[in-house]
């Protein structure tokens, strides 16, 4: 079988693989006969298989156990309804015995793979032309590399930077040097270049950035382009360490304590320390002991005093709708942390992560890209702070699991249906550093 003959073939769980039974008793649901020799037969024709339930993300390591348990072959597993070429349930390829049900099956992916041929023949892919901004950045790469890896939409990037030797304006398609954000003269450039190479779409990708973009977006709209972006009050917000603090306990989200006076007791210590205002690791110390705590006091503008929190990093990658509703996550796990990047990074899907995550943007009302920084302290989730923009370390092996962030704006901002989004539990990412040689 060909490569472009592959089908993706949703088969739902309970009822069809494994027997049905109520949530209490899930843990004893065995498979039914022929199903798992069915389903692993499908995966080896090289079909992408969904598997889809009903279940909810309390019964998700339940159901990750019962599927390795029983060896059972799949690529992605949706909790909720997927979208793919044919479905094996109730409503559509009725389950009576798999040994029945086989020679219809096979029959309806010959029907689909022969149709599936004929339309890539005449599909057109949607052409687009997408600014990405501050193309030096790490995430002005990493937004070009997700651009680029999509294959939906036919993207034409125009990428700028104020330096010439910015990397991601030799992996676009055309580039300008841009003039500083905080210069004058950027709101005219940004407007020219816009009307001259025709772009649709524009997404800022550093935060020093975000505050000039939010506050012009009724000039983006006037000239046909769109953003996705949170409002003013939003990012100020998030950009204080103060505010997004209050607002953590406002929400009864468990964060870390700030002291307010510098007169702490050495039981308190270590302690953390960064700036107020601002994003990155830049200011960022663990104080030891007062001594250190008055040397960096003075060296540290706008000091903020935290608590320090030891467990397991998270960072949650997020992207929400123009109405704050969030339309996909997916937790990483930083498992090795350096200059404040992830460079080795895992998928972790866990359900009280991804619930508590959710709600607290939603709660925020952000638009776009977001992320979330989480510790996880034995089983209590302690919020660090939210960053109204992509996440520096981890996009790449988000984009990779199944959440292409910038793909999903697109869809977004250009008013296409989202589709289904299935996130590959486990994948891990180790981050290297490349080159570029002009």
């Amino acid at each position: 079988m060909k490569s472009r003959d592959h089908l993706r073939i949703a088969i739902d769980l309970d009822g069809t693989i494994l027997q049905e039974k109520e949530e209490p008793k899930r843990s004893t649901a065995a498979p039914i006969d022929g199903a798992v020799d069915a389903v692993n037969a499908l995966y080896a024709m090289g079909h992408t298989i969904i598997i889809y339930t009903a279940r909810t993300y309390r019964e998700l390591e339940l159901t990750l156990t019962q599927l390795s348990r029983y060896g059972i072959k799949y690529h992605h597993l949706v909790l909720g309804k997927p979208v793919a070429d044919i479905f094996v349930d109730d409503r559509a390829i009725s389950l009576t015995d798999w040994s029945d049900i086989w020679n219809t099956l096979l029959s309806t992916i010959e029907q689909k793979t022969n149709k599936l041929v004929q339309s890539q023949n005449t599909h057109v892919r949607k052409a687009v032309t997408v600014l990405v901004s501050a193309a030096g950045s790490t995430n002005g790469v990493n937004v070009i590399q997700a651009l680029r890896s999509q294959q939906e939409y036919q993207t034409r990037i125009i990428a700028i930077d104020s330096s010439p030797h910015a990397a991601g304006l030799h992996l676009a398609d055309e580039y300008e040097i841009a003039p500083r954000v905080s210069e004058p003269s950027f709101r005219d450039f940004i407007s020219n270049i816009c009307r001259q190479f025709g772009v649709s779409i524009l997404m800022p990708t550093h935060s020093v950035e975000l505050p000039f973009y939010s506050y012009n977006q009724k000039l983006f709209q006037d000239i046909g382009v769109k953003l996705a972006i949170s409002s003013l009050d939003k990012l100020r917000i998030c950009d204080d360490k103060r505010a997004i603090a209050e607002f953590f306990h406002k929400q009864g989200a468990t964060h870390p304590r700030i002291y307010d006076s510098a007169d702490i007791p050495e039981s308190e210590y270590p302690l953390l320390i960064k700036s107020r205002f601002g994003s990155g690791s830049a200011y960022v110390r663990k104080i030891e002991s007062k001594d250190e705590l008055a040397f960096f006091m003075n060296r540290t503008p706008d000091p903020v005093v935290q608590q320090y929190v030891e467990g397991t990093e998270y960072t949650v990658n997020i992207v929400s709708d123009f109405d704050g509703k969030v339309v996909g996550l997916v937790p990483l796990r930083r498992v090795v942390v350096k200059g404040g990047l992830a460079v080795v990074a895992q998928v972790e899907m866990d359900p009280a992560l991804i619930c508590e995550s959710k709600r607290i943007v939603e709660l925020l009302g952000l638009i776009g890209p977001s992320n979330v920084q989480v510790i996880k302290r034995d089983e209590e989730l302690v919020f660090l702070e939210v960053n109204p923009r992509f996440a520096s370390g981890g996009m790449p092996l988000a984009a990779s699991a199944g959440l292409n962030i910038p793909l999903l704006m697109m869809k977004l901002m250009l008013g296409d249906p989202i589709g289904e989004i299935s996130i590959q539990d486990g994948r891990e990412m180790i981050r290297y550093l490349d080159y570029i040689v002009i």
